[in-house]
């Protein structure tokens, strides 16, 4: 009778962090199921696989954290340079200054356009 295995393509896609990808381990562990990371070659149902997968977290928790440095340096850099993040507004400075006129002065029922 074989063991029930979960099976990841890549060990970074099993948890956000190393606390919650070694839990998870830990869980499958206490019910009595592996753990097979295709990408990486690991299986937890041997030594070397269980502790490269305590190895493997820890290093893919550093990658996402550098590639979230990355991001934040990368977003500082084009504001730095002058770039706004966002997409492009759907309103024309004048169309935005009018809305912002019109919000400021008190809309009476009588002052209101026909149509509304």
């Amino acid at each position: 009778m074989s063991l029930p295995v979960l099976v990841s393509t890549r060990l970074d896609r099993l948890g956000r962090s190393m606390l919650h990808m070694i839990s998870l381990g830990a869980d499958l562990r206490g019910r009595g199921i592996g753990l097979k990371v295709l990408e990486q070659g690991i299986d937890t149902a041997t030594a070397e696989g269980s502790a490269m997968f305590g190895m493997l977290s820890v290093l893919a928790e550093f990658q996402r954290e550098l590639n979230g440095a990355n991001t934040r340096d990368g977003f500082a850099a084009a504001r730095a340079r002058g770039r706004k993040g966002g997409r492009p507004s759907k309103l024309s400075p004048g169309q935005i200054e009018l809305a912002q006129r019109r919000t400021t002065q008190a809309i009476t029922p009588s002052r209101r356009s026909p149509t509304c």
